[in-house]
């Protein structure tokens, strides 16, 4: 944590928890403190002063019009905080009920500047003339399509200090230069702007706050006689190629939520395996995913958990009873490493399942250091 840490109350809106852990990664170097509320129980009736509050939403599960219920009384909620930036996280690639997220926040906050900016350059999603490039492929979608919202509502950066109170607009950005003046634009209005954007732009944001660019060391090698817990629980084809790498590294073991037993799961434990790594069946819906049963034996062990996608960490905090964590680092662009604030034999890495190259799960277990 940076000593010379900011003052400012940050609060974060995300529809999963892995947006929830990687839009507040980045704030670890300038915040006193990063929590993440897990949302497998209400907010807390206080929250942490001085620092940075990410809130899992949970409403990319639900129902349109259940999202925007969801998200109206969570906005309300935080919104009697006293914060100085209030911002929602949304996918760098535009999935979730994001016209229901901006219906919301149009109806809790209806004085306030909607920005609206989902590029992520660092992972390589760019928004170029109101157009999502990934990887420099065009998608073909428009940003203010995604919000359903007129193409008027385009906003190149020259032009944002033209939008007005209560007005929606999306932003261009294809580099960090302009998502850092973006950033700008919104901590030079505290209170009036409520920002939507990808982590790309939350990153942007605290790097302003710290005046300097995120620093990410990546991933520690897995200390001795530690183990690590690998759930690959998304089905984005980055995601099974990471596994599929990870899978074939000596130290690591197969296992599954239907034929391994506690038992068989203690003595891969106890024996010299580094990994065990799960991955789950393509046809499984993320309702039916079933953690394996390893939660009598994590709390015990010096254990680091990475999961990939927001069902399977919110199904990992629900087996293990998790509320709060704390993040520690933004090893790498999007990923977060996080650790429970009773029990630092315990950490959890979070990250898109979209996010890194074939040995991404690999660097995130600690079994590869990135080259």
């Amino acid at each position: 944590m940076n000593a010379n840490h900011s003052p400012l109350q940050v609060v974060l809106l995300a529809d999963d928890l892995t947006g929830a852990a990687d839009s507040a990664a980045a704030f670890t170097q300038c915040a006193r403190a990063v929590y993440i509320h897990t949302g497998i129980c209400p907010l807390p009736a206080t929250l942490e002063a001085g620092g940075v509050f990410s809130c899992n939403g949970r409403m990319r599960s639900l129902a349109p019009s259940q999202a925007f219920q969801s998200a109206a009384q969570y906005l309300a909620r935080l919104a009697e905080a006293r914060t100085d930036l209030l911002g929602i996280k949304c996918d760098s690639v535009l999935r979730g009920h994001l016209p229901h997220y901006l219906q919301a926040a149009r109806t809790i906050l209806p004085h306030r500047t909607i920005l609206i900016c989902p590029a992520f350059p660092a992972r390589g999603r760019t928004v170029q003339q109101n157009m999502l490039f990934v990887h420099g492929q065009n998608t073909q979608s428009t940003v203010t399509g995604a919000f359903h919202l007129p193409d008027t509502a385009h906003c190149t950066i020259e032009k944002l200090a033209d939008a007005a109170p209560g007005q929606a607009v999306c932003c261009d950005a294809a580099s960090e230069e302009e998502l850092a003046h973006i950033a700008r634009f919104i901590l030079g209005r505290p209170g009036s702007v409520l920002p939507i954007g990808s982590a790309g732009l939350f990153r942007a944001i605290a790097q302003q706050i710290a005046g300097k660019p995120s620093v990410q060391a990546g991933f520690s090698l897995l200390p001795a006689h530690h183990k690590a817990l690998v759930l690959a629980g998304s089905r984005h084809p980055a995601a099974a190629a990471q596994a599929h790498y990870l899978a074939c590294m000596p130290g690591v073991a197969l296992i599954n939520s239907h034929n391994s037993t506690a038992s068989q799961i203690q003595r891969l434990w106890q024996n010299d395996m580094r990994a065990l790594l799960w991955q789950t069946e393509m046809q499984e819906q993320p309702e039916g995913m079933k953690l394996p049963p390893v939660a009598d034996i994590l709390p015990q062990q010096n254990t680091r958990i990475v999961a990939t996608g927001g069902d399977t960490a919110e199904m990992v905090c629900r087996a293990l009873q998790i509320p709060l964590l704390l993040a520690e680092a933004e090893p790498e662009p999007g990923m977060a490493l996080t650790m429970l604030p009773e029990n630092s034999r315990l950490q959890l890495v979070m990250k898109s399942g979209g996010f890194g190259d074939r040995t991404a799960l690999a660097r995130c277990a600690g079994l590869e250091e990135k080259t």
